[in-house]
């Protein structure tokens, strides 16, 4: 999208993931993080639209957050057909160097995040289920 004129310049397929919600994107590495409810988040490089690569997260996610300073990919997933929820925290070590660090569960359909690096924290919102009230869920991050 061209923001001086308003006016989208290129379209970008995706092959390595569906239903595409959420996005990330690092300008200084040139990368765009799509997240996919498929499973997946789409490494895109923002200047050609050539997929890198496709990292697995569960499905049925919502929100994607980077955090500049760490170097990590935060991907809240509320799970599909009933299933648990979670956050996938990837390290990108490298310019296309991606490490899962862990998989947190979190509640079914909780998928909604804010992260806040300056409170070193991570908010998911899960809504009420199974006689649980909704909340909000808080993760400190290291």
């Amino acid at each position: 999208i061209d923001l001086s004129d308003r006016r989208v310049v290129a379209s970008w397929p995706l092959h390595l993931g569906q239903h595409n919600t959420a996005m990330g994107f690092d300008p200084a590495a040139h990368r765009l993080f799509i997240g996919c409810r498929s499973g997946a988040i789409v490494v895109m490089n923002s200047d050609t639209g050539a997929e890198i690569k496709a990292l697995a997260i569960a499905p049925g996610v919502d929100d994607i957050e980077l955090d500049a300073a760490t170097h990590r990919i935060y991907a809240s997933s509320g799970g599909a057909n009933g299933g648990d929820g979670s956050v996938a925290v990837y390290h990108a070590s490298g310019k296309d160097d991606y490490t899962l660090l862990a998989t947190v569960p979190t509640r079914p359909g909780a998928r909604n995040s804010a992260l806040v690096p300056e409170w070193g924290e991570y908010f998911v919102s899960a809504p009420a289920s199974k006689g649980r009230p909704a909340a909000v869920l808080v993760f400190h991050v290291q």
